[in-house]
């Protein structure tokens, strides 16, 4: 598993504790904090590596902004027009300097054999997704599927809408398998889906 955005590693305990997962997990976060928490959970577990910076589609470095609730932590700004519900978690607290790698050069320097070790990668990068894989053509053409999140009412100042994300999966050669809601308004509309997202069986 690659795990984009992995903020404390909520997805990576959640696979070795519920899911039973014991493959490798690379782990990537910008937040300086956070990569400290990382790492010291990962210690002992010699399948899970963690890569401190975040992933675009160059190598730099940006500014980041930290939210509220650091879960809406990234380089966006908040639109506008937001849910009073997450209003108050989705504001700038502050701001933090990163490093910006791509997908494709990291798993290039970590050796991943993404064809002999079937992969799956998750993005949650707040509206970033798309940046992220405009770096990232080679990892994607070999991984087995894609979690990504989609928003109908946009978040963030200039992200994709569900559907120009769906659009961009789906010339990479990416169907859905599945949308599942994961963020509500208070009309309980849905916000945000998690895309799972599948490459063609006959490429494989």
């Amino acid at each position: 598993m690659i795990d984009v955005r992995a903020n404390r590693g909520q997805f990576a305990a959640f696979l070795r504790q519920q899911v039973g997962n014991c493959g490798r997990i690379v782990s990537f976060e910008p937040i300086a904090a956070h990569v400290a928490h990382l790492r010291a959970a990962a210690k002992g577990d010699s399948l899970w590596k963690v890569a401190g910076c975040a992933l675009g589609r160059a190598e730099g470095q940006a500014e980041l902004n930290v939210m509220t609730s650091d879960v809406f932590s990234f380089f966006l700004t908040p639109a506008d027009v937001m849910d009073p519900t997450l209003l108050g978690m989705n504001t700038i607290a502050r701001t933090e300097v990163v490093t910006l790698r791509t997908l494709d050069a990291v798993a290039a320097e970590l050796g991943l054999d993404l064809v002999a070790m079937p992969t799956a990668v998750k993005l949650d990068t707040q509206g970033f997704d798309l940046e992220v894989l405009a770096g990232a053509a080679d990892t994607l053409g070999k991984a087995r599927c894609v979690q990504c999140e989609v928003c109908v009412t946009p978040l963030y100042q200039g992200m994709p809408d569900m559907t120009q994300s769906l659009q961009t999966f789906r010339g990479l050669g990416f169907q859905p398998a599945g949308l599942f809601a994961v963020t509500r308004d208070r009309s309980l509309a849905a916000v945000e889906f998690d895309a799972v997202l599948v490459p063609p069986l006959l490429e494989r």
